[in-house]
């Protein structure tokens, strides 16, 4: 089987499982992601094995899409697939919907809302932190800057 039969074959399988939209999304991820590792010197027979049955494909990502679904409660709406085209992403891939974050060769999709909450965590945090350190060293710190102030006051005024 070459790229060609292989896209074909997925269009084939696509049909009637995701929309037309969907479908020639998926079909045009899967050609880049071809084209890109036999950019990077892999041949295509050894890529397309590496994919597998292109049928095997469309029932994985639909069976993987309705569990998706329901865990979000979010119907027929579906997820975008997302590429990285160059190495620099690989790690972090954003979608409208959340961030996709590879750990150890795993990916796990993480809610924007939920990412942005683990933001906002660790930033009060850390002012709570900084605030604690202030508020430990502010009886020591603030007579002795009105000391130095006022020496400073003293020399500048003769």
């Amino acid at each position: 089987m070459n790229k060609q039969e292989f896209l074909a074959s997925l269009s084939r399988a696509l049909t009637g499982k995701v929309d037309a939209g969907k479908a020639a999304e998926t079909v045009n991820y899967y050609s880049d992601y071809i084209d890109k590792q036999i950019r990077m010197g892999r041949s295509e027979a050894e890529v397309l094995e590496e994919l597998g049955d292109p049928r095997l494909l469309v029932r994985t990502m639909v069976t993987a899409q309705g569990s998706e679904d329901e865990f979000q409660g979010r119907g027929n709406s579906g997820a975008g697939y997302t590429y990285a085209e160059d190495d620099s992403d690989r790690n972090a891939e954003h979608t409208s919907r959340g961030v996709n974050v590879n750990f150890n060769g795993r990916n796990h999709y993480t809610p924007l809302w939920l990412a942005l909450v683990v933001l906002l965590l660790i930033v009060v945090l850390i002012f709570a932190i900084v605030g604690s350190i202030l508020s430990l060293l502010a009886p020591i710190l603030v007579p002795l800057l009105l000391v130095m102030g006022i020496v400073w006051l003293i020399r500048n005024y003769r």
